[in-house]
Parts: C-alpha cells; structure tokens; sequence
C-alpha cells in the first residue's frame, strides 16, 4: 500500500508542475487507433482476486471493482522465461509528458518469481519505419521496435504483494505525439505474467522470445493480448470530444422519435474550453436535405453527459437517416456513424416472427412457412429490436395481429432488450402466446454461459417458470447426439415422452447444446 501511496503523490506532484495539462492513464494502443487517454480520477482504488476455474490450472482472474480502467479482467497467462522482453506500444492521441509507467504483478502458477524478484523496466521511443504491422507474422519474427531509450533498461524488484502495480517514474519526457514502448526484462525463469482475454484482437503487446516454440527463430513477435502495462501522463494538448448515439430500429410507430446521445469532453486545454458547447441532431427522409435539431442535455454535465433531441413523425414506407455531431468549448468536434431506420407496418391477423440465428435459406429450410403463411417476419439483424409498437399490434387488446409471437435467437441479447423494455411481459399478461427458439437463448437475460438460479422477480422465474438453468454444458459425447425427454404430464412436451434426438449445428458438435431444469412448463 506504501508503494500505492508513494506513485500517487508522486505523479500529483508532477501535475502540478503543468497546469495547463491533466494527468491521465495512457492505455496500449491497437493497430488502426490511437491509445485512449483516461482521467486520474477514475481510475479504480480497490481491488480482489479469486481463483477461476480452480487453482490446478493456474488460471486466475484479477478483478477491478470501481473504475474505467481496466474494463474488463486480468488472467494469469503463460510464464515468461529469463531475460525475455515484454512490452506494450503507446500512441498518444494528444500532445503529453510521460511521466511514469506501471506493471501489475502476479506471483502463483507455476512462476519462480517472488517478492523481491529483480527485473529490469525501462521506456523507449518506437524505431522509426517500424509500426505494429511489422509482427503480422506470427510464425518468424520482426523488426527490433525499440528506437531512442527515453529510460533505458533500470533495476527493480518485485513489489510485496500479488496484484499491486510497480511504477517506474520518468523525469517528465516531452513526448509529445510520438509513440512509444514501455515494457521490462524478465528477470526469473517462468515469471507469471497477467494478460487480457477480452481485449483480443489488439495485438499491441510485443515480446522478444529467446527460445520460441517449434523451429521459430528468437526475436520479436506479436503478442495477441494486453500485457498489464499502463503509462502516466500529463497532457497538454486539447482532444475532441467523443460522442456515441442510440441507434432506433425499424418501427410501427408514425409519432416522433427521441434519439440518445452520450458526449464526452475528457479534456480542455486551458479548463475554460473544457466542455460540450452544444450536441446536434441531423436527420432526413428519404434521402431528402439533412434537418438540424438542437438536443437538450438531461442527465449528467457538459463534459460528461446525455443528450435527447426527436425527429418528427414520418408515414409508413418512410425511411429516415440521421447522425449527431458534438461540438466542445474549443470549437472541436465528433461526428457519429450515420444510422437509418424505416417505418413499416405490420398485416392484421398474421402472427409476429422474429429471428436472428441461422434460420432459412442456405442454413435450413423455413419451417415457419412451410407450415403457415400468415406471417410477418421481422430480421434482427437488419431491422434490430423490436418495441413496443410492433409487439403491441400482436398483443391482445392493442393491435389487430394474430397473438403469436416467435422469437428465435442466437445469444438472445435482442430479446433481453424487449424484456428490460417491459414489452414482451406486457404481451404475455395479456394473454399473448411466445414461443422461443435459438442457441445460446438465455445467454441474453443471464449474461453468462454458466449457471444461474433464477429468483422471484426475474423474467425467466416469473413468465418462464425456469428455476435453474445453464448454458453450453458438455452433457454428450461430441460423437453422439443429445436425446431429450418429454413431461407425460405437459401438454407441449407430453408427445416426446419417449424422446427426441437433437444434433445442433455439425459444425458445432454436439457439446454445444443447451438445457435446462425446468422446474415448470405451463409458461406459455
């Protein structure tokens, strides 16, 4: 905790030195981006660990409680050997001084290295000609990234402690926009190393190898996962604001349409131009000249907040393109990706069916039609999640289609959205009919693969009757098939009391099928 406290007042004391910057997290960059700056302040304060997938695999998972940064968890990764090289490759998008560069540790797995263990840490300009498309190679190695040392190779030691951060001060390098490595030298045989999981593909981590598998050469090569290194800075130099919008799918609805804009102003230089100034709403229809609507911050601030704006009602058959554009204090500006939708309607007395998994021509045939011919069919993938307009035509009492409503999805994350919206509750209390269908259906509702004991209050206990369920379980032979039995007692399933014979996708294999203990089945 000393060491924590020591960085903290160290790096304050160098952002004092420069008022007209910020101190802020410099993330590793990605091929293609800049790296992302991140405020001090909201960088996390606690920590914990817990072991993942048992201690004998060695695989843990270093979990951040609070905070931007990291978003996503550490892994105890593969052990380096002595006197390999780790590094990660900074890019700046503003103008900063380097301050300091920070490395977590981990000491378990199969890792000789302890507390106290000596390594060297050092920061480098990047070789010039060479960029992070000079290790696509996997299989031979490239270029040497390092340029001009900015600190040369240094001695440290291991921190006390598993998890803490070892920092190695700069003494404030001008580094302007150029990039950069931070990185160290092993210093034991098989020291643990904590990467990423979730941020492949990045591919922003370098390592010299001095003994690679198979007949590879020693030398530099990519790494696909972020290595735990992070740099401090000061940044000096303004940076646009960054600004993300709620895309609308396709709809029923012919009344106006409010449209969500999340700015972000994480830097102003000096402080009196740090800020959103103003967040506009460009639409047209049908190809048509680009309104201007002004949108009114509703929740949060100038420098971190959302923005309502809507476009006025269009008639049925309309299409409608819109984007937004924040402009901060300094006159610097961000721009969404344009995002379209259509206004169509649905055909009294024909049922509603939603898909997104591989269903159809080329991947099967259309049961659904095969069968029945008064439907509306709608497509996730293009026309996205359907609200309360399309399920309120086929909910009883609303609308005047057919109320029958299927819903076949890969990962179920659209259907989830049409719970957390309230609208496929509201079809079923009225006496609707669903009928479900898909891989990885609950994923969505549960947000994991595993296991999960549905409560009073959550939709799959409460419409569905699913007390427990879990995901992706390898319950088959990935040579056989799956045989699943019917309730005697149900009036859907009792036909398959002798069983049925499931086989998902070959490609697949079988080890890939759901199930779940349904403690009740009169939910639809």
């Amino acid at each position: 905790m000393k060491r924590v406290l020591v960085l903290l007042v160290c790096l304050f004391l160098a952002s004092s030195l420069f008022g007209a910057g910020r101190l802020m997290v410099l993330t590793p960059t990605q091929p293609g981006g800049k790296s992302d700056l991140i405020p001090i302040e909201e960088l996390p304060r606690v920590i914990e660990s817990q072991p993942k997938g048992g201690i004998e695999n060695h695989n843990y998972i270093i979990e951040y409680i609070d905070g931007d940064y990291p978003d996503f968890e550490w892994y105890y990764y593969i052990p380096r050997a002595l006197n390999d090289t780790i590094c990660v490759w900074f890019d700046p998008p503003a103008a900063c001084t380097l301050v300091a560069i920070s490395r977590i540790w981990y000491f378990g797995g199969i890792s000789e290295g302890t507390e106290g263990t000596p390594y060297k840490a050092f920061v480098a300009y990047t070789a010039p000609g060479v960029t992070l498309d000079s290790f696509n190679v996997y299989e031979s190695p490239g270029p040497s990234p390092i340029g001009e040392w900015i600190v040369p190779p240094t001695d440290m030691v291991a921190p006390d402690e598993s998890f803490e951060w070892d920092t190695l001060l700069v003494p404030d390098v001008d580094v302007g926009r150029n990039s950069f490595l931070g990185g160290y030298i092993v210093g034991a045989e098989n020291q643990a190393t904590l990467s990423d999981d979730e941020s492949r593909p990045t591919y922003h981590s370098l390592q010299f190898r001095n003994s690679p598998p198979g007949d590879a050469e020693p030398g530099w090569y990519s790494h696909y996962v972020d290595f735990g290194i992070v740099a401090f800075v000061i940044a000096y130099e303004d940076l646009p604001p960054e600004v993300d919008m709620d895309y609308l799918p396709w709809s029923y609805t012919t009344d106006e349409r409010v449209v969500r804009a999340y700015a972000k102003d994480i830097l102003g230089v000096p402080e009196d131009v740090w800020g959103l100034d103003h967040v506009t709403l460009y639409y047209n229809v049908n190809g048509g000249d680009f309104n201007a609507v002004e949108m009114v911050l509703v929740e949060g601030d100038d420098k971190d907040g959302i923005w309502e704006g809507a476009i006025p009602g269009v008639e049925v058959g309309d299409s409608v393109s819109y984007y937004v554009i924040g402009v901060d204090k300094a006159g610097l500006a961000d721009t969404t990706e344009v995002w379209w939708y259509k206004i169509i309607e649905g055909t009294p007395g024909n049922i509603f069916f939603y898909n997104d998994d591989y269903y159809g021509p080329p991947f099967t045939p259309d049961f659904v039609g095969m069968v029945y011919e008064y439907v509306d069919y709608w497509d996730g993938e293009v026309q996205g999640t359907p609200d309360e307009s399309v399920i309120g035509f086929y909910t009883p009492g609303k609308g005047p289609g057919a109320p029958v409503v299927l819903w076949n999805s890969w990962g179920g994350e659209t259907f989830a959205e049409a719970v957390g919206a309230g609208v496929i509750q509201s079809f079923l209390d009225a006496g609707g009919n669903l009928f479900m269908s898909g891989q990885d259906f609950l994923y969505g509702l549960a947000g994991t693969y595993g296991q999960v004991e549905w409560e009073a209050g959550t939709f799959p206990y409460d419409y569905l009757k699913f007390y427990v369920t879990i995901d992706d379980p390898e319950i088959v032979s990935p040579d056989n098939y799956a045989i699943f039995y019917g309730d005697p007692e149900d009036t859907i399933t009792a036909p398959f009391e002798e069983g049925i014979y499931v086989w998902p996708y070959i490609w697949a294999g079988t080890g890939w099928a759901w199930y779940g203990e349904i403690v009740e089945t009169d939910a639809i």
